[in-house]
């Protein structure tokens, strides 16, 4: 094992003991929250390591053994890989110089175009992997008490739909873009609550990370009440929401039930952490991969770095065509869950030109109930720049009399927007076609079409279909489908970004 590889497992290993040596169940509680926070980005480097060694290794050796031995061709890109990724991790962590974080819980419930609302947050210190100055609170008591000049404007769209001209830091998150909405939020939390000290960086999770533990260790029971990955959530809603009226406990106590049930996951998992590192590679991969966990350091070279990994939940510029679906739940209800969403995509030639069909489709499954009510949505399309829109069904703009809200320069794309609501047990349907730019049309002409398809960080996996038909015979694509001519036809699952190649 080399030594920098080493210290990666030293870090873990501090992890476990400083738990372990918070003694007071209070302590324990809090830092719980944190724990697994810092233990994802040491685990998810470990994966990366793992991954890495797997799919270059040319012997069966363990992975720590094939990094650790190989010196030359693929070996060595590895093993350079490997521990440029370790560095990352060792500077998150706070090896060389302390790093301040604030943390975003994402309900993803509520959907938003960073994740989730940012129902709780929390601020602290880490220091050669030892967490302190931890303070965690619910978002509603930020700017609570701040004068109106601690409220910037907020982006025209948020405000017509909120009401309110002010912008609240629980509302930072309005884009999709992670970096982006990691600096809004740090800046809007700097001027709600006058803590000026600088922070280092952001976190966002979402409460997938529990289910996925519970996955993990199976069932955990947590002040009388049986918490498993099927219901984990909809209990945790309803504690929050209602039940902890009924058990008499403060509402500013209300959220504790998620830091409690977390507490009881890690000293579950915590028996044995190095036993368990295999299953939580996998789990914590696909938590990332999902945009469940986002991670931003303000430090510009450490940024970079996270971008490379992709931690940083940073929006793609691919070339060639492109589309992300952006919902902001804006109802102020946890309905998402409860709606289901099915996406087709198509091109095809009109004129000379290419033209792109999307067809957005909304089910909501559910009766009225404590937890759910009518989705209403302001849905933004995100496509490539120079796209010109030519006609929109099924959602009215804020812009009076526009077909949609059109911004045409925001992240490198062209962004089309709308609102409409999704009464319970009922559906909607929207439906955009518009130009692309001529430099697909190009492509295409050259023997290639390439689409990138991006996840809305914190979404679940919705179905997105693409039956594009095209103005030549097909010779090959990725991922493989059904071929028919001029016609190509997949459906995969939006848990992750997807992409489609195509070549003539």
């Amino acid at each position: 094992m080399s030594a920098k590889i080493a210290k990666h497992y030293y870090i873990l290993m501090s992890l476990k003991d400083l738990f372990h040596r918070h003694k007071e169940e209070e302590a324990r509680k809090k830092f719980a929250v944190i724990l697994i926070i810092v233990v994802f980005v040491i685990i998810v480097g470990i994966w990366f390591f793992n991954r890495g060694a797997r799919d270059n290794a040319t012997d069966t050796q363990s992975a720590t053994s094939t990094v650790s031995t190989q010196t030359s061709g693929n070996g060595e890109m590895v093993e350079l890989g490997v521990l440029s990724t370790l560095d990352t991790i060792q500077k998150l962590a706070g090896f060389g110089a302390p790093k301040r974080y604030l943390v975003l819980f994402l309900n993803n419930a509520e959907l938003r175009a960073g994740g989730g609302f940012i129902g709780s947050y929390a601020t602290l210190r880490v220091d050669n992997a030892r967490v302190s100055d931890l303070f965690i609170q619910g978002s509603e008591f930020v700017g609570r008490d701040a004068a109106a000049k601690a409220f910037p404007q907020a982006p025209t769209v948020l405000a017509a739909m909120m009401g309110t001209s002010r912008w609240y830091f629980r509302n930072a998150n309005w884009s999709p873009d992670f970096p982006t909405s990691a600096h809004q939020a740090a800046t809007l939390y700097a001027l709600q609550t006058g803590d000026t000290q600088p922070f280092d960086g952001v976190i966002g999770i979402t409460p997938d990370i529990v289910t996925a533990l519970l996955e993990l260790t199976g069932p955990v029971t947590v002040q009388g009440i049986e918490f498993t990955p099927q219901n984990v959530a909809e209990k945790i809603q309803y504690e929050v929401e209602q039940g902890y009226v009924a058990r008499g406990l403060p509402a500013q106590e209300r959220k504790y039930i998620l830091r409690d049930v977390t507490q009881a996951l890690l000293v579950k998992l915590g028996e044995d952490l190095v036993a368990n590192l295999g299953n939580l590679l996998g789990a914590y991969h696909d938590l990332i991969v999902g945009g469940h966990v986002m991670i931003v350091s303000f430090d510009e070279a450490l940024q970079g770095e996270l971008d490379t990994l992709g931690w940083s939940g940073r929006v793609m510029n691919p070339t060639g065509d492109y589309l992300s679906v952006v919902d902001s739940n804006i109802n102020s209800a946890k309905t998402d869950p409860a709606v289901k969403r099915s996406f087709m995509y198509n091109i095809h030639e009109v004129n000379g030109t290419w033209v792109a069909d999307l067809t957005l489709d909304y089910t909501h499954e559910r009766a009225p109930d404590w937890r759910t009510t009518a989705y209403k949505t302001y849905t933004r399309v995100y496509v490539p720049a120079g796209s010109e829109l030519l006609n929109a069904q099924g959602w009215r703009a804020v812009q009076a009399g526009a077909l949609a809200d059109i911004n045409k320069e925001e992240l490198g794309k062209t962004v089309f927007g709308g609102y409409f609501t999704v009464a319970p047990k009922s559906s909607r349907t929207v439906r955009l076609s518009y130009r692309l730019p001529a430099s697909v049309g190009e492509a295409i002409a050259a023997g290639t079409y390439d689409l990138y398809v991006e996840k809305q960080l914190g979404a679940a996996g919705h179905t997105f279909n693409f039956r594009p038909v095209f103005n030549r015979p097909i010779s090959s694509v990725e991922p493989a489908g059904t071929v028919e001519g001029a016609g190509y036809f997949q459906t995969v699952s939006l848990d992750q970004d997807r992409t489609f190649h195509v070549a003539f």
